[in-house]
């Protein structure tokens, strides 16, 4: 049953269907590799200005999911194709598919072997990509989750660098370990509520005891993609090893699932283990921030650098999750969305001056801003984002953390935003030993950003700048969902059944009531 016309599922299929098409493609190999990169162009163009419509026609004002699609498969195992939007999930589709865009252009003229193949996985992590964050069915929403490890497993293990077998294999092993305790909590769930719409489960009071159970196997698999401390070992190697596109749909999808499963499932489905574990959460996003602080500052490998910033920056996105307040929800998600496009153009600025000097240690650097001055420009802008400056994107959501927790937990605030100063130690270390200092005479005779490097960095610069002067409409569009999930939170806690006859009563119920 469509209520609309089915744009969340143009958004998912398209992509698919396209990288089905490139395989299609026949003639010489240089023939084959040019039409393959203008498939998956157009594809993924078409694809971001779908999520822009959306954008465009959806309704902030409006409680619950819009644009919903269900489709029921088998209804005596509740497994259902639902899928549908929120002011949550919305922002997270549009840089899904504004990211692939982007990753797609920065190979068009890298020479690579198999280039149909590598564009056809690039498609296909779009698609897993929107699948998370439109989904409304637990399963569908596990299915997309497992699904997007995959093709960038293939990415990484195929295009990598010289130990890019043994970073795959780590990145894999580590996300699909943790998984495996997802998949057990999403199955006992759906033993207790006999379905797995999430919305309905939503409403269920499991008891005490259960949520933390539960919270537990979801947890340990949102914290590996995050990656949250001691978590994160898998991420500085599979970003080192990465090609640049692999490493910006790493940074600005994979690593947002796990903080989105975070606010779209644990939060409402077990508000009680939330409260209960809400301490260590907060000691280990500290302890993430801190760590991935001073492990990027320890640095002289630049795309290692970033790695440990991403891990810095995801945990304190975390940490405002944990907080639970209003402000601090809305700086978390901000936060999400701004590392996505922050981490994005750094990782594309670290791959233009890879391709040029074939180096990534940062003692062979310096004096760039005297023979590449667009180019400094462009990082200064992106790294002033990272520390999170007044007038970017990056200071709005550490903003909003900060005095959103503050008010609750003033220690634990106090040592995250000591932790938030290292991040201005690092990033600022990093430019200068990058771009100020002395030149080598190795960078005298490269040319600054071409045409076609500064239009695939130029919007990224202008989302920065332009979300940091005025955040107010990504603030619009989560304020309402993060509002109704607090006083859903709430309710349950303090509506949850009061014995054992009546917990029975519920977990026997096979309908619930449409929201």
């Amino acid at each position: 049953m469509f209520e609309t016309t089915p744009w969340l599922s143009a958004i998912i299929w398209l992509p698919l269907l396209a990288a089905l098409v490139l395989f299609s493609i026949r003639g010489s190999q240089e023939h084959v590799a040019q039409n393959a990169r203008l498939v998956a162009f157009w594809a993924s163009f078409v694809t971001f200005l779908i999520s822009v419509y959306l954008t465009f026609i959806f309704n902030p004002q409006e409680d619950g999911l819009q644009f919903q699609e269900v489709l029921e498969f088998t209804p005596a195992f509740q497994m259902a194709y639902r899928l549908g939007v929120d002011g949550l999930s919305l922002p997270f589709i549009l840089l899904s598919t504004f990211m692939t865009v982007l990753a797609v252009l920065s190979s068009w003229s890298i020479l690579m072997p198999y280039v149909r193949e590598y564009m056809a996985l690039f498609l296909v992590m779009e698609s897993f990509a929107v699948g998370i964050f439109a989904s409304t069915d637990l399963l569908l929403f596990y299915i997309f989750f497992e699904g997007l490890l995959i093709p960038l497993f293939f990415v990484i293990g195929i295009w990598g660098g010289e130990d890019r077998i043994r970073a795959a294999l780590k990145f894999f092993l580590y996300t699909i370990a943790g998984s495996a305790f997802f998949l057990i909590a999403v199955l006992y769930v759906n033993t207790q509520v006999s379905t797995f719409d999430m919305v309905q489960i939503s409403q269920y009071f499991f008891s005490e005891n259960v949520q933390k159970w539960l919270w537990m196997g979801f947890f340990v698999a949102f914290a590996v993609k995050i990656p949250l401390w001691p978590f994160h070992t898998w991420l500085p190697e599979a970003h080192v090893e990465a090609p640049t596109a692999g490493s910006v749909i790493l940074a600005a999808l994979l690593l947002k699932a796990g903080a989105y499963g975070f606010l779209r499932l644990c939060l409402p489905f077990f508000p009680d283990a939330c409260v209960f574990f809400q301490p260590l959460v907060l000691f280990l996003s500290v302890v993430g921030l801190v760590g991935g602080s001073l492990g990027a500052l320890a640095q002289q490998d630049f795309k290692r650098l970033i790695a440990y910033s991403s891990i810095a920056h995801m945990a304190i996105a975390l940490f405002g999750i944990a907080a639970m307040t209003q402000e601090s929800l809305q700086g978390a998600v901000f936060q999400l969305l701004s590392h996505g496009v922050l981490s994005a153009g750094l990782f594309l600025c670290g791959g233009m001056a890879y391709e040029r000097f074939h180096t990534r240690d940062l003692s062979f650097y310096g004096g760039l801003t005297s023979k590449m001055p667009v180019y400094a420009c462009f990082l200064f802008i992106l790294t002033v984002g990272t520390l999170g400056l007044p007038g970017t994107c990056g200071f709005v959501g550490e903003f909003l953390i900060v005095v959103g927790a503050f008010k609750s937990y003033p220690i634990w605030t106090t040592f995250a935003a000591l932790g938030l100063v290292l991040t201005a130690v690092y990033s600022l270390s990093f430019y200068g030993r990058m771009i100020l200092g002395p030149s080598h005479g190795s960078l005298h005779a490269q040319k600054d950003l071409c045409q076609k490097e500064i239009f695939l960095l130029a919007p990224l610069i202008v989302t920065v700048l332009l979300f940091g002067i005025y955040p107010q409409p990504l603030l619009n569009l989560s304020r309402g969902v993060l509002e109704t999930t607090l006083r859903q939170m709430e309710k349950k806690m303090s509506g949850k059944p009061k014995d054992l006859s009546q917990e029975k009563q519920l977990s026997g119920a096979r309908t619930f009531p449409n929201v």
